[in-house]
């Protein structure tokens, strides 16, 4: 198929955006719910690790699980559809629950993969079919570099784009990963991002790039990019990890240290070298590193250990501070990490002032921040304040840094987050997350100018995502579920009888840790547990799916089967040939 019909069918354009005056496209877009090219048993086998769950679960196609204080009543906000060409909202959509991504089909999984040279050095523009994982990211770009892959890296080169081996190396190379944004996101937003898309036909571009392992979040998604490693290399099942231990679940590189305080930015707790890592010590602690991304467990995956990785240099990784003294700014772990100047003590909520005023007060009927002067983060941190903020941020460190004007070259890694943040609270298919969207496009364009003006072009740019998303179920059809209430029933079912330990521990969006002697003492095995879960009915209900009773005059039945697949670890491990249940 020729370039440009491949790029119209994905929805990208070469320079400028559609004009409204054409025919808009069938809105909402329907995602198909189908399984990517890797399947999800192969998936579910890719994700077993020391640490992994004994079950793994694939809902039915659009639904999802959320923790019980998800569907807290302060916590439903309505989102704002648009279909009209002027941008106006179309329709409302009630008060509602979080979204989220977990499952292992198309809409979480498809993502792209697009290095953009602009100097064509080291890689072929184009479009390719073949698949390719998140996992390839760190070996392509380590074969840019001329050095070897990390270990515990099992990804491959993505050979078919690059260019014979050049005796010049990038100045930078960076890697900007944007959160939520897989294909689904510009599905739903045809007529914006303009930058973004023709960046992207302007690359080579991998139209089939997908995530490969479960559970499909943050920390996992840029741990595979950072290292090359699935879940056994680098040790991250999820964005918490279920310690048995402890007996307790712990976000990951959370520690609880005698000697300093209780920290959320650890790096012994990362199993495997990233590319940054290897890189800086291949070069006798030369090159800078700067990574930049509002979760910490995003930025040290990808920015790596700093100083703890063979006693080498504090690289400069950094997340944004949610609470203390030092909130809605940007700060570091100064034991292992630097912070720049050019950050240190920047606040967001200068931008969120400016901002709120810039649109008469309030953003969608939301206050940024209250009459009293009050920052209120759920709110930030959803909308462009943040990114404008964030751009600047990264416009300042590279600068610098001097990033691009020493003699080995820099790595660069980057996420604008508040698509993520976006996409949890409104979906991804709201207004509001178009305009984010629009800021996005405005920074990404900011910075690729920046790499040029710093390198005189002599840069790569990898742009990619850590995950899609679920659709919102009230556009979908599908139904949320409290996950706290369904471990409840599991454990009032499958454990002793006032046992002081349960049966079933812990379970993340996708996984279930079981406490097998506990359950055997109850007389059941993983088996049963499995075999309850196939037949698990949910009802098409509020909060659930909040218009609800719109969907069952479509026809919706009232129950239905939540799960699409269940099935235990040791089954995968096995090889046996899996199906869906009846």
């Amino acid at each position: 198929m020729p370039l440009v019909k491949v790029l119209i069918s994905l929805g990208l354009t070469i320079s400028a955006p559609i004009a409204w005056a054409a025919p808009a496209p069938k809105w909402p877009p329907a995602p198909s719910g189908l399984q990517t090219a890797i399947s999800p048993n192969e998936i579910f086998s890719r994700s077993i690790s020391d640490s992994s769950g004994d079950i793994f679960l694939l809902p039915k196609a659009f639904n999802f699980l959320l923790s019980e204080e998800e569907f807290q009543p302060d916590r439903l906000l309505p989102s704002h559809i648009a279909a009209r060409p002027d941008g106006q909202p179309a329709a409302l959509i009630p008060p509602h629950p979080m979204i989220t991504h977990s499952a292992a089909w198309d809409y979480d999984l498809r993502i792209p993969l697009a290095f953009y040279d602009p100097t064509l050095q080291w890689f072929k523009h184009g479009v390719y079919n073949a698949t390719a994982v998140q996992q390839d990211v760190a070996p392509t770009l380590a074969d840019v570099l001329r050095i070897a892959a990390p270990d515990r890296s099992v990804g491959r080169i993505l050979s078919e784009a690059r260019r014979p081996a050049s005796a010049v190396l990038p100045k930078i190379v960076a890697v900007l990963v944007q959160d939520q944004m897989g294909w689904q996101y510009f599905a739903a937003h045809p007529h914006r991002a303009p930058f973004i898309r023709s960046m992207m036909a302007d690359s080579a571009l991998f139209v089939n790039a997908q995530v490969a392992h479960v559970d499909v979040e943050t920390a996992v998604g840029h741990a595979a990019i950072g290292t090359g490693a699935y879940a056994r290399g680098h040790g991250i099942n999820g964005n918490a990890a279920w310690n048995t231990g402890l007996w307790v679940a712990k976000p990951v590189f959370s520690a609880d240290l005698p000697d300093q305080k209780s920290t959320d930015s650890y790096p012994l707790l990362y199993n495997a070298a990233t590319l940054a890592d290897v890189w800086v010590a291949n070069n006798q602690n030369k090159p800078n590193v700067l990574s930049m991304v509002a979760a910490q467990r995003a930025a040290m995956s990808l920015g790596g250990h700093g100083s703890m990785f063979r006693q080498g240099k504090k690289t400069d990784v950094m997340f944004f501070q949610e609470r203390g003294d030092k909130a809605f700014q940007y700060v570091t772990n100064e034991s292992f990490y630097h912070l720049p100047d050019s950050v240190r003590g920047k606040s967001v909520v200068p931008y969120a002032t400016a901002f709120q005023a810039e649109k008469g007060g309030r953003w969608f009927g939301h206050e940024l921040v209250t009459a009293s002067g009050d920052p209120v983060l759920r709110f930030i941190r959803t909308s462009p304040a943040q990114v404008r903020f964030e751009s600047d941020l990264v416009t300042a460190a590279i600068a610098e840094l001097k990033l691009g004007q020493g003699r080995d070259t820099d790595l660069l890694f980057l996420n604008f987050k508040s698509s993520d943040y976006c996409g949890h609270t409104f979906g991804y298919e709201s207004e509001e997350c178009g305009e984010v969207l629009d800021a996005i496009d405005n920074a990404v364009k900011r910075l690729v100018e920046t790499l040029r003006t710093a390198t005189k072009g002599q840069f790569v740019l990898v742009y990619t995502a850590d995950h899609g998303s679920a659709p919102l179920p009230e556009l979908s059809g599908g139904k949320r579920y409290n996950s706290t209430k369904l471990l409840a029933d599991l454990n009032k079912k499958f454990s002793v009888p006032g046992g002081r330990l349960d049966a079933l521990p812990f379970m993340s969006n996708s996984q279930i840790w079981v406490n097998k002697p506990e359950l055997a003492r109850a007389g059941h095995t993983i088996a049963d547990v499995v075999s309850y879960l196939q037949k698990y009915q949910v009802p098409m209900a509020a909060p659930w799916n909040m218009l609800a009773a719109d969907w069952l005059k479509k026809g919706k039945p009232p129950t239905d089967k939540f799960f699409y697949q269940v099935v235990s670890r040791t089954t995968i491990e096995q090889g046996q040939s899996l199906h869906p249940h009846p």
